[in-house]
């Protein structure tokens, strides 16, 4: 009866009109019995299977296109707010509409409003729903943009007004005052305040937080900010407790260094703990441990015979040392060389067996190993004994690939389409020498090499190159096939970014196509011995882009029969480089390049090959390859001199995805100057008094701009120059444009 209930069978029947007469009663008992026999399963099957069903899964519609519509804005342009909110409007075109996204679309207006110095701009937006397509409006009212002219400071007894006020500036440096208001600016300029003081010991300083007044129509703002300096913390003593070992004489110069400094608890703790743990673990002390607490101002330990009440801001630390075990290196591990020789990396460890611990040793290991360029990771710690006081040194490293082949693309502005492939060996026999082809080709030359490298000649920071090659090469006057082989040495002085080579060169050189008149013996072929010296120092801050730092090359080469070669001169060159910051993204770029070769006997013979050449897209922008200096009358081809100088200025700016763009100034010239070249002189003192006399004379100028894409590899530049000066009579353009990879310089 409970399940025919549940269906509502007898809800009603014993209500009914006809309930009382017998026979209609015996009609319906007998339907009854029939529904409950035929009909009541099949229900109970029907709302069973409706319970045990999974509901219908509606199937998701395809999001309509939404319009985007921006009214209001004047000051920035519907397509700059769009990309600053793109990731927002992007999700109503993917996922449809939702109030979310919305909101936070108008916020990412508004704060591109507020970087603009609108500070009241707000941005409303509105929908339209019923349509195929749902419509969302953005309302935007800009209001007054707002100039800051003002910042007081008010209760910095201490610190300089100046001093506080430089903190304030954009992103790129410069002052905020007189600017457009941006608040992160400001706030991020009170809080540099902030920590400001409490880096010089004001650790109770408040700094509150900008009162800003605007003017009747809200176009200019003064900014208000008060200071409470508080108390000025300074160290007025450091007393040393636990295991002073032979250290008393360092700890005391530690002491003083910073005896009556401001007090930066987090300064002063890491500064103390480093530099004892260093002193200690230099004199094999691994496990050094230091404890510093602060001593309260109005009591002293029983160790200090001074008991007179402190000021508040004089604070006294107490250092406790457990040096721990001196300890003693007995063997030594080294794991995870699969190809590298463990001769070789024993020899670049400072440490090694039977030495005392030492830290910087162990730091100075750790850097060696890492220079050789073959690993990815190095570790080196101590191992655990049943002695604390002898460990074993553990060297764990992980090897980098041995073998790299190298592709290189590149265009010039002379060579055009250029190429490169080069296959080294970097851990040849095992020892970190490198093993080298390559083969490079050009429009206009062609490159094979041989190379084989020492970085560690006989286990010292000396590095042997020996490079072997073959070249071909078309110039504007004359072809050239070189032949040689070099030894070169050299040692680089990383921690002052210096470094020196000597080297010894061997080559034949054939020269054809000459296409100026010269003497017999300079366009002969001819060999080439030469010892050559050269030095070097780089600070530069970025290989490609640099923006601070310079690098400056000084070179001396003599060639002379003694050598084993036909020529005899003396070649010195320079080559510096200087950058200037002038913002965030702006650099003032300058060079200076020169050179002169001067005969050392009689034999007054400069081949073409060994003569300077100026002009090009990497030296006078206004000249084609090498057409700056004196020509050839007939041809009019250029012939070289023996001296050269390049000045050149250049305004580099780097904007947003990788563009740069440059304003460039060269000046430069080839002496001596006059008609007849290098081949009129047959005396040594007139050759060499022509050189001099003309070193200076004879400049070119190239006024130009560029404009950079900055690849991994370097910057693809295109320049263009304009010659004022240009010489239509002799050919000359006057305005030239290069197109090449790589910085002029």
């Amino acid at each position: 009866m409970n399940s025919m209930r549940e269906y509502g069978l007898f809800s009603n029947l014993n209500n009914t009109g006809v309930g009382g007469s017998g026979p209609i009663r015996l009609l319906l008992a007998f339907f009854i019995a029939w529904g409950s026999v035929f009909c009541l399963p099949a229900m109970a099957k029907a709302k069973t299977d409706e319970l045990l069903s999974p509901p219908a899964v509606e199937q998701p519609s395809q999001p309509a296109d939404v319009v985007i519509i921006i009214t209001g804005n004047h000051a920035i342009t519907s397509s700059l707010l769009r990309q600053t909110a793109a990731e927002e409007l992007k999700n109503f075109q993917t996922k449809g509409f939702n109030p979310s996204d919305a909101d936070d679309a108008a916020y990412q207006m508004e704060i591109a409003y507020r970087k603009r110095g609108f500070r009241f701009a707000t941005v409303d937006y509105t929908v339209t729903l019923p349509g195929p397509n749902p419509q969302l409006d953005f309302i935007i009212k800009e209001g007054p943009r707002v100039r800051l002219t003002e910042i007081i400071l008010s209760g910095n007894d201490t610190v300089p007004e100046q001093t506080l006020l430089a903190f304030f500036t954009d992103p790129e440096g410069k002052t905020i005052t007189n600017g457009w208001l941006v608040e992160s600016n400001l706030t991020a300029g009170v809080d540099a305040i902030r920590t400001h003081y409490a880096m010089n010991g004001y650790l109770r300083c408040v700094v509150a937080d900008p009162f800003l007044t605007y003017s009747e129509d809200r176009s200019t703002v003064t900014v208000e900010i008060k200071i409470t300096e508080g108390t000025h913390f300074l160290v007025r003593d450091i007393l040393f407790t636990g295991q002073i070992r032979e250290l008393s004489g360092d700890l005391a110069d530690l002491r003083q260094e910073l005896i009556d400094r401001a007090y930066v608890p987090r300064r002063n703790t890491l500064l103390l703990d480093g530099r004892i743990t260093e002193l200690y673990g230099n004199l094999g002390y691994p496990d050094t441990t230091v404890q510093i607490t602060r001593v309260p101002s109005t009591t002293e330990p029983e160790t200090n015979a001074r008991t007179e009440e402190k000021p508040e801001g004089d604070v006294i630390l107490a250092v406790n040392i457990d040096s721990g075990p001196q300890v003693t290196i007995t063997d030594l591990t080294i794991t995870g060389n699969n190809r590298t020789n463990e001769d070789f990396i024993t020899s670049r460890l400072a440490l090694t067996t039977g030495d005392l611990y030492n830290v910087t040793k162990k730091r100075t290991s750790f850097s060696n190993l890492y220079r050789t360029g073959l690993f990815s990771q190095v570790q080196i710690s101590l191992m655990e004994t049943e002695q604390p006081s002898h460990r074993g040194l553990l060297v764990e490293v992980e090897e980098l690939p041995g073998r790299e082949l190298s592709f290189e693309m590149g265009w010039g502005s002379y060579e055009l389409l250029r190429g490169k492939m080069e296959l080294r060996n970097k851990n040849f026999t095992g020892k970190g020498r490198i093993l080298s082809a390559s083969a490079a080709t050009s429009m206009k030359s062609t490159d094979l090499g041989l190379g084989f490298s020492d970085p560690w000649l006989l286990g010292h920071d000396l590095a042997l190159d020996l490079p072997f090659y073959y070249r071909i090469r078309s110039e504007p006057s004359f072809d050239k096939t070189e032949t040689g082989i070099s030894t070169v040495v050299s040692k680089r002085f990383v921690e002052a970014q210096v470094g020196i080579s000597l080297a010894y060169t061997l080559r034949r050189t054939q020269q054809s196509n000459i296409s100026v008149a010269v003497t017999e013996a300079a366009g002969n072929d001819y060999d080439f011995a030469s010892l050559k010296i050269q030095t070097y120092r780089d600070t530069r801050d970025d290989l490609f882009f640099p923006s601070g730092g310079y690098r400056s090359v000084w070179a001396a080469e003599l060639t002379d029969p003694s050598l084993g070669s036909t020529l005899a001169f003396i070649r010195c060159t320079t080559a510096n480089r200087f950058f200037f910051a002038l913002g965030k993204h702006t650099v003032l770029a300058t060079r200076y390049d020169s050179g002169f070769v001067a005969p050392t006997t009689e034999d007054l013979t400069l081949p073409l090959a060994e003569r300077f050449f100026n002009g090009g897209a990497s030296s006078v922008r206004s000249f084609r390859e090498s057409e700056l200096g004196p020509r050839d009358p007939v041809t009019g081809d250029p012939s070289g001199g023996s001296a050269y100088n390049i000045f050149s200025m250049e305004l580099r700016h780097r904007f947003r995805h990788n563009i740069g763009g440059s304003l460039f100034v060269d000046y430069g010239n080839i002496a001596p100057t006059g008609n007849g070249g290098l081949d009129r002189f047959t005396d040594r003192s007139d050759f060499i008094a022509a050189t001099f006399n003309d070193y200076f004379s004879g400049f070119r100028p190239a006024i130009g701009i560029g404009l950079q894409y900055l690849l991994p590899v370097g910057p693809l530049r295109i320049d263009g120059a304009y010659n004022p000066t240009a010489d239509k009579n002799q050919g000359e353009s006057a305005m030239i444009f290069h197109f090449t990879v790589g910085m002029a310089f």
